[in-house]
């Protein structure tokens, strides 16, 4: 009886022992070692709305090179600083600019571009992205991907708040004392200033060299009267297996325009810059890298 008790245990703990085994292989293989920065990346499984940017290092040069990375779905695509590298988006922010910069070149501050889907009245979009060792945040600025409501209003556009054109809801980089921080970027029917401020007090800690997945859900509202649309903002520093919400609002009006198209997503903006006047906007530490990954979304 005794000799029998031991082998049940030791057959039940080589159970246990191969079963943690083959788990911790699984959990191994979903990883990208990247050996250049230490860091390791879960990639997203396929699928028809995912992107990865698991290609070849090369530079994207122009748009044509960009429309084959995004399957045909770009409008605006700014040339000159982005790349593929480590199986990742490089996108750079050139030393000593800023949105407000009057230079011969209006892109040479980033990139902006609009990557056209299928028009719903809610999405959600999720991407990874990192900021290089050093990275000097300054002020603030733009990052990362988000929605374009109706035609999307930016850049203190209140005429097209008012004529009720549409909205929109983005992330950006924020100062606060010596920090920086995520924070969610809106503009809506009802917002109270110019830009949209309405909802940065609501902040995630930011570190350079540090992984986040950024997740965003937006729900249209049902009519242009009618403040039930739906936002949130959640980011996860953990691969993806939990997520802290940032921010949660469900009585929005996005739009107040009656027509459903001005109200709901047909585009996704992809938006990097330096925002804000003034040289404390600026960069230093020479020209800066944001990596993005990850990207996937699907209708809500």
């Amino acid at each position: 009886m005794k000799n029998h008790i031991i082998y049940v245990l030791i057959a039940s703990v080589s159970i246990l022992f191969f079963s943690c085994q083959e788990t911790d292989i699984k959990l191994e293989q979903e990883f990208i070692n990247e050996s250049s920065t230490g860091l390791k990346i879960v990639k997203a499984k396929r699928s028809t709305n995912t992107i990865l940017f698991d290609l070849a290092n090369q530079d994207i040069l122009n748009e044509n090179n960009a429309e084959v990375i995004f399957r045909n779905q770009l409008s605006g695509w700014d040339n000159g600083y982005t790349s593929i590298q480590n199986d990742k988006l490089k996108v750079i922010l050139p030393q000593n600019h800023h949105l407000s910069n009057n230079n011969s070149d209006p892109f040479d501050d980033g990139l902006r571009c609009r990557i056209d889907v299928p028009e719903r009245d809610g999405y959600q979009l999720e991407f990874d992205v990192i900021f290089q060792s050093n990275f000097s945040f300054a002020g603030g600025g733009k990052v990362g991907f988000g929605f374009a409501v109706g035609e999307g209003v930016t850049g203190g556009n209140t005429a097209a708040i008012e004529a009720m054109r549409g909205g929109s809801f983005r992330v950006i980089w924020d100062q606060q004392n010596e920090n920086h921080y995520l924070c969610p970027y809106i503009y809506y029917q009802d917002m109270t200033g110019q830009y949209g401020n309405d909802f940065i007090d609501h902040r995630f800690l930011l570190e350079a060299r540090k992984r986040y997945t950024i997740r965003l859900k937006i729900k249209s509202n049902t009519a242009g009267n009618r403040a039930d649309g739906y936002g949130k903002m959640e980011i996860s520093t953990n691969y993806g297996r939990t997520f802290i919400t940032v921010w949660e609002k469900n009585d929005i009006r996005w739009s107040g325009n009656e027509t459903a198209s001005f109200r709901h997503i047909d585009t996704f903006y992809f938006q990097n810059f330096r925002g804000g006047r003034g040289t404390q906007y600026d960069g230093e530490n020479g020209d800066q890298g944001i990596y993005f990954d990850n990207l996937r979304w699907k209708p809500l």
